[in-house]
């Protein structure tokens, strides 16, 4: 027939959905995070060079550590979901390997990354976002911390309790 029935096109939808397996599901969201973490970097070496202003390290910033936005796309049923620290963790032995032994104040990254065109720079503060990224995307994957205050005993409390995105 022409015209297909509502269960019919639902299968056709689910079947598009499952096509991939959970590891080259993973493999496929990590390569968007790639493609967006060099995108973001490229984002602020051009508003480093066009706008002149000191607005690029902020920026680059809030693009990289934005990053979470991937995490509910890997598939945690197999081991791959732990692509989502790879990003961060080549982007922080980058930092290591640019800010210590190259050590090239004309670099990109420096210029974008350090406050006084320093490589070393690039090894206290800058650093300092990757290995917490790489630290969250390990150990606090889809977990959400939620703080609770109880007013009676005067007291704070963080709750932690696993995401349901499946």
């Amino acid at each position: 027939t022409a015209f297909k029935t509502q269960n019919e096109t639902n299968q056709g939808t689910r079947d598009m959905e499952n096509h991939l397996s959970p590891l080259h599901n993973n493999i496929v969201v990590c390569l968007f995070m790639i493609l967006y973490f060099k995108l973001g970097t490229e984002v602020a070496c051009w508003t480093r060079l066009r706008l002149k202003r000191g607005i690029s390290r902020p920026l680059l910033h809030i693009l990289l550590s934005s990053g979470v936005v991937f995490w509910p796309y890997f598939d945690q049923s197999d081991w791959s979901w732990r692509l989502n620290a790879l990003v961060p963790a080549v982007v922080g032995i980058r930092m290591i390997y640019k800010g210590g032994i190259v050590r090239d104040p004309g670099d990109a990254d420096v210029a974008n990354m350090s406050l006084s065109n320093s490589p070393g720079d690039l090894l206290f503060g800058p650093s300092f976002l990757p290995l917490v990224m790489y630290y969250l995307g390990i150990y606090q994957f889809c977990k959400v911390q939620v703080p609770v205050r109880d007013t009676k005993r005067n007291k704070s409390y963080i709750v932690m309790d696993p995401l349901l995105l499946q």
